[in-house]
């Protein structure tokens, strides 16, 4: 422990004193811990050794209630004498008891509480073993009719929050996108655009593997009806990948647990051309399961708005351009997938899953320009169209073998991915000389044609081991070989007026290759003392990246290791409380977009330049949270504190011709200290609502073009969700999120705020549904910011088309669920509750 303790001030001496309260209160928390194992000894002086043990199950699905909240009571006063949490698998051990005569409860949120009777801790039989426990879900009855509780919208284990999705019939016929709107630590903005924890630098995964597609653009591609849900990572252990700053996003697909045929098929219309169905079909025999399907989506947004672009140039002169913008955001997307997995023997079992897919995206602008110069006086008028469009076509591989020894946990896996994506960039801008009146007059010299052309194919193998040394002790350690390649090439034309011909722009046609390759090998160890348990964990990776320009006759190479520390401490307090903390260093890596050397032509104002020589940004990460649960309610507040060096931030400037110029450096430095609350509150049966604030404190150091930048800014955001349980078929859900204020290296990103609505109604005994739903009810919905420099004022507003309604239709063939069994009553457990 004293070795993790001094990785961190190894690895942030330079703010060393700013991490001073958390290393306090971690020891705090051990020394807690300690004593709280120092309250198993009598008066005495005599050890208690009784001990109660056994593991929680769902009884539909036999899968393992983690976290599960296990306390223990005197049967002759019925006073609390120990408690804990179901681990992972399920498995919970009480220690230190008493000789006596006990009963257990457990509870779950959303399940019915569970009283074993009957346990008797004696010299003779000091260890009580309980076996499987299987908790069902809650019901109650009201008027005649019975209701089956369901689990929370969001629920918060050790190292995650687990959204799930089927909760939230606000995005039933929508995305993941959708499904994210209203939940803790994470933000979308109106474009779709994914934050968490404000920052878009996060990695997504899907059942724990990477994605074809990176961030909002993958989550755009996966129907929220097949997702069974979305697991939020801010602090991953040392057993994940680094990569992503903020953490990680990992969408579960369902996956049915019934022997036969099953499956479930979704279908949405909305306004405004916007459409999507979704399609997802299991079999399974014993020994053999299958599945396969496809999901297809096309959403069209309208919008306007206006910008105001002024250019301080040489000699006093100002070029002033003011822009009324009329827009539209066209995304369409299929999938086709299917995958098998096959039991080879009783220990080992292997799989093997396949998606193709494809994925268009298009932002057209059509903008009426007005460009003042001073102090001429002189006014010119222009008409500007442009249609940026994105195609791109993708299929991953991904093979898995398991195999269990004979001591239970005692496992070794491995992983082989393949992945390959295509894609085609075309941006047609057309510019034309106009009257006042907005007459076309003539074409101008800012005609342009570009195309970007991008392949590329990454592939990873890795195997993980798993070794459980006792019942409290495991170490698990692993390698993984990750090579990610990728070419690209940039063509442009533009046309010349006086010879009325399209020609080859030199300047601008480019190509690139990159190549990088990352060996990893990690080590995690956890074990628990009593109510207290912990997970350290190393990982070393060394990383080789080049970057062959054939124009600039250069390649460019970084050749470094990098090591990457984790630790998570989780104190039980009894009486359904606990305290987590946590720390892991995390990287963000450049894209070859961040990296391309050449220019790519925007606008007839604006292009963008890579940076080659870019190199990662490093993120030190801390958490400390507390969880309090009161029955089917609870109340959790977290902070967190991160610090990140090299930032690679996005700049933009004047180039010598007076056009602005967007780049990426690693330039800053910036911390960001922030608190979330969130709270779910069930007053009544059929009222349920889910609330959450965060605030933080976010600061940048730097410089940007040689001058020094000193910002902070503190920033709250917040969400509500308010479910009304009209009748067991009948639900009524409403949702709002505001977003606040932020800052940029350069400027302002201003607040937002929306308001849904949906209306869900069951039907054919629960196999079917129709969900209604209006998104942005009061139109509130902008996008706006603004930025300054010694160059360039910008300022841009943005309005979306809304309220935006749409229908959904859900079916399930054999309702998609495994049948239930009766109860188990081994060990003297009944169905009492109370």
């Amino acid at each position: 422990m004293r070795h993790i303790v001094v990785s961190f001030f190894y690895f942030n001496g330079d703010v060393m004193y700013r991490y001073i309260l958390f290393i306090l209160l971690v020891i705090a928390t051990i020394n807690f811990a300690y004593s709280q194992d120092k309250r198993g000894q009598s008066s005495n002086g005599n050890d208690y050794k009784g001990v109660i043990k056994g593991q929680v199950l769902e009884i539909d699905s036999h899968k393992p209630m983690s976290y599960a909240q296990i306390s223990v009571y005197n049967v002759g006063n019925d006073k609390l004498v120990n408690g804990t949490i179901a681990e992972k698998d399920g498995n919970f051990s009480i220690t230190n008891l008493p000789n006596g005569k006990y009963y257990l409860m457990i509870k779950f949120i959303g399940y019915e509480k569970k009283k074993v009777n009957s346990i008797v801790i004696s010299e003779g039989s000091p260890v009580y073993n309980l076996g499987k426990i299987e908790l069902n879900f809650s019901t109650y009855k009201s008027e005649g009719v019975e209701v089956t509780a369901e689990k929370p919208l969001v629920e918060f284990k050790m190292d995650k929050k687990i959204v799930n999705v089927n909760r939230d019939i606000i995005s039933q016929g929508g995305t993941a996108v959708d499904a994210l709107q209203n939940v803790p630590s994470v933000k979308v903005d109106v474009e779709g655009n994914v934050t968490l924890r404000g920052s878009s630098n996060f990695t997504v995964f899907i059942n724990g593997k990477p994605s074809v597609l990176t961030g909002s653009d993958a989550l755009e591609q996966i129907h929220a009806s097949s997702i069974e849900n979305i697991e939020i990572i801010t602090n991953p252990s040392a057993k994940n990948d680094p990569d992503g700053v903020a953490g990680i996003i990992n969408i579960i697909l369902k996956k049915d647990t019934d022997l036969g045929l099953s499956g479930v098929f979704d279908l949405s219309v909305g306004t405004r051309d916007k459409y999507s169905t979704n399609l997802l079909l299991n079999y399974q025999m014993r020994g053999f399961r299958f599945f396969g399907g496809f999901d297809y989506s096309d959403d069209t947004r309208n919008n306007q708005g206006n910008s105001q672009a002024i250019y301080y140039l040489k000699d006093s002169v100002t070029k002033d351009l003011n822009s009324k913008i009329d827009g539209k955001r066209k995304h369409s997307g299929n999938t086709f997938k299917a995958g098998f997995g096959l039991d080879l023997n009783d220990a080992s079992s292997i799989s093997l899953e396949g998606n193709y897919g494809g994925m268009e995206f298009a932002r057209i602008h059509n903008l009426q320009i007005t460009q003042s110069l001073t102090p001429a006086n002189l006014d010119s008028f222009f008409i500007d169209n442009s249609t940026g469009t994105r195609d791109n076509s993708f299929y991953s591989l991904n093979l898995n073998y398991f195999y269990n020894f004979d001591k239970k946990g005692h496992q070794l896996s491995a992983m082989a991915f393949y992945s390959s994506s295509d894609g085609t960039g075309k941006n047609p801008q057309r510019d034309y000389i106009s009257d006042s009146l907005w007459n076309k007059i003539s074409m101008s010299n800012n005609n342009i044609n570009s195309r970007e052309d991008e392949t590329s194919y990454d592939y990873r193998i890795k195997v993980d081991y798993t070794l459980p040394i006792n019942e409290d002790d495991k170490f698990e350690a692993g390698y993984q070989l990750r090579s990610e390649n990728e070419d690209d090439k940039y063509n442009l034309q533009q046309f010349i007026v006086d010879s009325n011909k399209w020609v080859n722009n030199s300047l601008f046609s480019n190509a690139l290759t990159l190549n990088e390759n990352i060996h990893a090998i990690y080590g995690t160890y956890g074990s628990k003392f009593g109510s207290f348990s912990f997970l350290a964990g190393l990982r070393g990776e060394y990383t080789l990246r080049k970057i062959d320009v054939p124009k600039a006759d250069k390649i460019y190479k970084i050749d470094r290791f990098d090591i990457f520390p984790s630790l998570h401490l989780v104190q039980d307090l009894g009486q359904s409380q606990q305290i987590t903390a946590s720390y892991s260093r995390r990287v963000e890596r450049p894209s070859g977009w961040d990296l391309d050397l050449f220019p790519s032509y925007m606008n007839s104002y604006t292009y963008r330049i890579g940076n080659p020589e870019l190199g990662p940004e490093f993120t030190d990460s801390y958490e400390l949270g507390y969880q309090k649960y009161f029955g089917a309610s609870y109340v959790s507040l977290e902070s967190y504190y991160r610090v990140t060096s090299d930032k690679i931030s996005r700049v933009r400037d004047l180039d010598s011709l007076g056009m602005i110029r967007l780049t990426s450096a690693n330039l800053n430095k910036d911390y960001t200290l922030g608190v979330e609350l969130t709270v779910n509150y069930e007053p009544f049966k059929w009222l349920r609502l889910n609330a959450s604030t965060s605030y933080y404190n976010y600061r940048l150091e730097g410089q940007v073009f040689g001058e020094d930048i000193a910002k902070k800014t503190d920033v709250w955001d917040a969400n509500f969700n308010v479910t009304l349980m009209l009748s067991p078929d009948t639900r009524l859900q409403t949702n709002g999120f505001y977003s606040g204020p932020t800052i940029t290296a350069q400027g302002n990103d201003y607040g937002r705020f929306s308001w849904n609505a949906a209306l869900r109604q069951d039907f054919w005994n629960k196999q079917a549904s129709l969900t209604l739903q209006v998104r942005d009810i009061l139109g509130t919905m902008k996008r706006e910011f603004s930025s300054k420099d010694a160059y360039l004022y910008n300022k841009f507003y943005m309005d979306f088309e809304s309220p935006v309604v749409s229908l959904a239709f859900s079916y399930k063939l054999n309702n998609y669920q495994k049948k239930k069994e009766p109860t188990n009553k081994e060990n003297g457990m009944g169905d009492e509750g109370y």
